[in-house]
């Protein structure tokens, strides 16, 4: 087999897929491999060709998708609401008995 230094894109990689080739060397031929100009250039008709690094903040801006998880989430806590209010003894989902805290009756905290 070839030394993993000299191949290049025009290179046989068939040696190092055998069954008898540890893995170790086979990832290393296959790295070679992947890296070499045959393989490592992207087409710029690829929609993910552009570079996501240098965006900019949105700061205060709510994208639509924002907005429709907020909403669900808010809808999602409107149920629980009503469930907690038609249950009382039971905890709402997602709460343990040991974490519901009791409100004391209105009125109860003035002393008169």
């Amino acid at each position: 087999m070839p030394p993993i230094e000299s191949l290049d894109q025009d290179s046989d990689y068939r040696p190092f897929m055998s069954s008898g080739v540890s893995e170790a060397l086979r990832v290393r031929a296959l790295r070679r491999m992947f890296h070499s100009g045959l393989f490592n250039e992207r087409c710029p008709l690829d929609s993910e060709y552009y570079d996501c690094h240098g965006y900019e903040p949105l700061g205060s801006v709510i994208t639509h998708e924002m907005r429709e998880e907020m909403e669900h989430a808010a809808a999602v806590i409107e149920e629980q609401a009503k469930q907690a209010l038609l249950e009382p003894g039971k905890p709402a989902p997602g709460q343990t008995e040991s974490s519901s805290v009791s409100t004391p009756a209105p009125g109860a905290d003035k002393e008169g």
